[in-house]
């Protein structure tokens, strides 16, 4: 049987550069308010970050090329995504050079494994995941996003109200991450996404309407159930790693039902790991959602009519 790749997937004749190049497009709403809100210095981290995995991943396939007589496209943008996504998932005070460590990893990675699509994890996921084990990061209060000393997360999981309400949340009034913070400018992104069919419904939709029910369940009695709710959805990196990690075609199901349950598994794991630990869970669910996503696929395939399943 032959192997079906998935990065990206082409519609209409749309090559992969293109592809790339709308993602980063429709991610500059959200890096024009990062600057905005963290100034010189997320610009310097985005740069960086972006600059460092596009033009190192090139050159790699250059001299690959060259001298190994690889098999990689002269030139490819997808480098630059991941560079931006990690940047973005980043908070604004991070030592830069655990930024660069990370965008380097992400270039060996690329470079061993040729695509984003043969590796096992997803890539953004596993280089984002890395980075919590630095002792230095976790020093940082802004995981999800820091209220007098206390993460969002932590004072949801022990009972207390926010003073930020959900509309503060929706329009990115408040701490966090770079790119974390302003949700609505990251459902708009993923509405073009979703467009273009870039990614598919199933995943986000999922996503969300699990892990508002999951909320529903586990909303404590000193906050409303609506309020917790959307503090869960519209706070920390829970948008912006539904959108643009998990549902990327790269480690996303192909299926539907795949995606269906892909995306609500992400849903309840953020939730779950927010209301146990106090931390932003979005990536580690992200990245065991794709440890899990070819398996989906397999157990999830639509049987054929007067088939049997093997």
């Amino acid at each position: 049987m032959k192997h079906l790749s998935s990065e990206p997937l082409l519609r209409g004749g749309d090559s992969p550069v293109l592809l790339s190049l709308e993602r980063l497009l429709v991610l500059i709403p959200t890096v024009v308010w990062a600057v905005l809100l963290f100034g010189s210095d997320a610009i310097l981290r985005i740069l960086l970050s972006t600059l460092t995995v596009l033009v190192l991943d090139n050159a790699g396939c250059i001299l690959q090329n060259r001298y190994l007589k690889g098999n990689f496209p002269r030139f490819r943008l997808r480098g630059a995504v991941v560079g931006l996504l990690l940047a973005l998932l980043s908070p604004a005070d991070l030592p830069i050079p655990l930024l660069l460590v990370a965008a380097l990893l992400a270039v060996v990675m690329l470079q061993l494994f040729r695509s984003e699509a043969n590796l096992p994890v997803s890539l953004v996921a596993l280089m984002g995941c890395l980075l919590l084990f630095f002792p230095a990061f976790r020093s940082f209060p802004l995981l999800i996003d820091s209220e007098g000393g206390m993460t969002l997360a932590e004072l949801l999981r022990a009972g207390e109200k926010p003073a930020l309400s959900v509309t503060d949340m929706l329009l990115g009034r408040m701490d966090g991450n770079i790119g974390e913070i302003p949700s609505l400018l990251l459902l708009l992104g993923g509405g073009y996404l979703l467009f273009r069919r870039q990614i598919g419904w199933q995943i986000p939709l999922a996503g969300i309407v699990a892990a508002a029910l999951m909320a529903y369940v586990t909303a404590p009695d000193t906050m409303s159930v609506f309020y917790y709710m959307g503090a869960h959805l519209f706070s920390g990196s829970f948008l912006l790693v539904l959108i643009f990690v998990a549902a990327d075609r790269t480690s996303a199901p192909i299926t539907g039902r795949a995606g269906l349950v892909y995306g609500a598994i992400f849903g309840v794991l953020v939730i779950l790991l927010r209301a146990n630990t106090g931390l932003d869970g979005s990536l580690p669910a992200a990245l065991v959602c794709s440890l899990l996503s070819r398996s989906l696929d397999q157990l999830l395939a639509p049987l054929p009519f007067g088939g049997r399943r093997k």
